[in-house]
C-alpha cells in the first residue's frame, strides 16, 4: 500500500486555497492537505506533523485575525520550517511584494536525495497565475513517497515512531529492497534507538544485514562524525561497515546504517550465559580489536575528577552528592591515577558487542567514542551486567552485599556469580588495559556514582560497589 503525501499549504487567501487544493486532488493518490492561514498556526502545523512537501505564500498574517499581512511572516515559517523539519522541500508561491526575500530563500536551496529515488530540489518558485503547473512540480514528490508505502516492514514485537519507519523505508528504497525485518538491538536511554533490520529484495533475497541508529539529527550526525575520526582507525573486522547516513525525510530524526558482513546471533549479554568457548573469547576479541587506539599511547597523570568528567558532568555530580550525602567524594576526587588516556568506545555495554556466526565480536553504537582511560570499555561491560535495563542479571542476587564492597577480590566476588567465565575474562581484560589498579579503581568509580543518576538503577548495590573501588584506590 503507497504512503499518503502530506502536504501542507501556507495561504491566508481562502479561494486560492481552496484552488490549489484542488489542483493536488487532481494529481494525488490520496491527497491529504493540510491548510494554514497564518505564521503561528504555520508553525503549530510544522511542530504537530510531519510533511513530505510545503507550499508557503510569503504574505500571511501572524494570527487568524491580524490584518498585518506581510512577507516577513512567510519568511519565518520557511525559516521555522527548516529548524524543525530540515530538508523538506518548499515551494514558495512568488509575488512581487517577496521578491527582495528571494535571493535570501535561493541561497538555502539545494539539492539533495530526501526519499532515496534520486536529488530533488529543496527551495522552488511558482507564479502564483501558473499554479496549474503545480502537477508537474510535484510529481517527482508523490510517486517518491509511494514508493516508500510499498517497501514493508516486517516487525510484530516492536512499535517504533512512524520516522523510524520512515527512515527505514528510505533506507529500502535506496538498495533496491522490498522487505524489512526489524527488531531493536539497544539504546533508548539517549533518545537513540539501534534496530537490527535485514533487507530483502523482490524475490526474498538478502540484500543486507545491517545495523542501523536512529534518532535526532544532531545525535546521528555526531555518531557519523565519530565514526569517520575514530571507527575507521579500526581493523575491519571490529566494526560493520558504514553504509549510509540518512539525514532527510523524516523531520528532525535521522538514521545511520552498518553493515555486518554476516548475520549475528547474540550480542555479549547472550554470549556471558552461554558458558562454552565464545563466553571467554568476547573480551579476547574485543580487546584485540581496539588495541589499534593505543598505540603508542604513554602513561599520563590525570585527577581521579577528570576520569568521572568523562562519563558524568559535575552539574550531576552535584545533584547526586546532595542526594546521597557522598561528603567524601570531593577529597577522593582529588586523588590521582597513572592511565593511558587513549581513545575509547565510551559505552561498552554488552548490547553494544554482537556475536557474529563466526564467533567475532564486533562494536555497534558510536556516539560516546572519545578520549578517556583505557579500561573504561572493559569495566563498563563488566558493570553493565548489573545495571543495563536489557541485562539478563539485573536485580539478581548476586553479588550479595558483601561481595560487591570487596569487588577488587575477585575469587571471593565470583562465588555464586551466574556468568564467572565471562565476568573473570573481562576483569582480566581490565586489568591489562589499565596503567594500574588506581585507573582501574578510578574508572569504576566514575562508571558507578554515574549510575546514581538514573532513577531505575539499583542504588543500594552502585553504593556498595562503589565502597569496592574506594577500598581498591585505597590498597594502591
Amino acid at each position: 500500500m503507497g504512503a499518503d503525501v502530506k502536504i501542507l499549504v501556507v495561504e491566508d487567501e481562502q479561494e486560492f486555497a481552496d484552488e490549489i487544493l484542488a489542483e493536488l486532488a487532481a494529481h494525488m493518490p490520496a491527497p491529504v492537505p493540510d491548510t494554514a492561514t497564518n505564521r503561528e498556526a504555520a508553525f503549530a502545523r510544522l511542530d504537530a506533523e510531519i510533511y513530505d512537501f510545503l507550499i508557503l505564500d510569503l504574505r500571511i498574517p501572524t494570527t487568524e485575525s491580524a490584518l498585518d499581512a506581510d512577507p516577513v511572516h512567510g519568511l519565518a515559517v520557511f525559516t521555522h520550517a527548516r529548524r524543525v523539519a530540515p530538508g523538506t522541500p518548499i515551494l514558495i508561491l512568488t509575488a512581487t511584494s517577496g521578491d527582495e526575500y528571494f535571493p535570501e530563500l535561493l541561497g538555502q536551496a539545494r539539492q539533495i536525495d530526501v526519499w532515496g529515488r534520486g536529488e530533488v530540489p529543496t527551495v522552488q518558485f511558482l507564479k502564483k497565475i501558473n499554479f496549474a503547473n503545480l502537477g508537474t512540480l510535484i510529481g517527482p514528490l508523490i510517486a517518491a513517497v509511494d514508493a516508500l508505502g510499498q517497501v514493508e516492514i516486517d516487525s510484530p514485537q516492536y512499535v517504533f515512531p512512524v520516522t523510524y519507519a520512515r527512515l527505514i523505508r528510505i533506507f529500502a528504497t535506496t538498495v533496491g529492497g522490498a522487505r524489512c525485518i526489524v527488531s531493536p538491538l539497544g539504546g533508548g536511554l539517549s533518545g537513540a534507538q539501534v534496530l537490527r533490520i535485514k533487507v530483502t529484495d523482490a524475490s526474498g533475497a538478502t540484500i543486507h544485514n545491517a545495523v542501523g541508529k536512529l534518532g535526532p539529527l544532531q545525535e546521528i550526525q555526531d555518531e557519523a562524525q565519530r565514526y569517520d575520526a575514530h571507527i575507521s582507525r579500526l581493523r575491519a573486522a571490529a566494526t560493520p561497515r558504514k553504509l549510509m547516513l540518512l539525514r532527510w525525510g523524516a523531520k528532525a530524526d535521522a538514521a545511520i546504517f552498518y553493515q555486518l558482513a554476516s548475520d549475528f546471533v547474540g550480542t555479549a549479554f547472550d554470549a556471558a550465559g552461554w558458558r562454552n568457548e565464545a563466553t571467554t573469547r568476547v573480551a579476547a576479541s574485543l580487546e584485540q580489536m581496539t588495541d589499534a587506539w593505543s598505540e603508542g599511547v604513554v602513561e599520563s597523570p590525570h585527577l581521579v575528577r577528570e576520569v568521572r568528567q568523562r562519563v558524568l558532568g559535575d552539574d550531576d555530580l552535584q545533584a547526586i552528592v546532595d542526594r546521597h550525602g557522598l561528603v567524601w567524594v570531593d577529597h577522593f576526587e582529588r586523588g590521582r591515577a597513572q592511565c593511558i588516556w587513549c581513545c575509547v568506545h565510551g559505552d561498552l555495554h554488552g548490547e553494544n558487542a554482537l556475536i557474529l556466526e563466526d564467533g567475532q565480536s564486533v562494536l555497534i553504537d558510536y556516539g560516546d567514542v572519545d578520549e578517556g582511560p583505557r579500561s573504561l570499555d572493559p569495566i563498563s561491560l563488566e558493570f553493565s551486567l548489573l545495571f543495563h535495563p536489557k541485562s539478563p542479571y539485573v536485580n539478581g542476587p548476586w553479588p550479595s552485599a558483601a561481595q560487591a564492597e570487596a569487588w577488587f577480590d575477585l575469587e571471593s566476588y565470583l562465588v555464586d556469580c551466574p556468568v564467572p567465565e565471562f565476568v573473570r575474562s573481562v576483569r582480566e581484560w581490565g586489568l591489562r588495559a589499565a596503567a594500574g589498579q588506581r585507573e582501574f579503581a578510578a574508572t569504576a568509580y566514575a562508571y558507578l556514582i554515574r549510575q546514581l543518576k538514573y532513577s531505575t538503577t539499583d542504588g543500594i548495590r552502585a553504593l556498595q560497589l562503589l565502597e569496592g573501588a574506594r577500598a581498591l584506590y585505597a590498597r594502591t
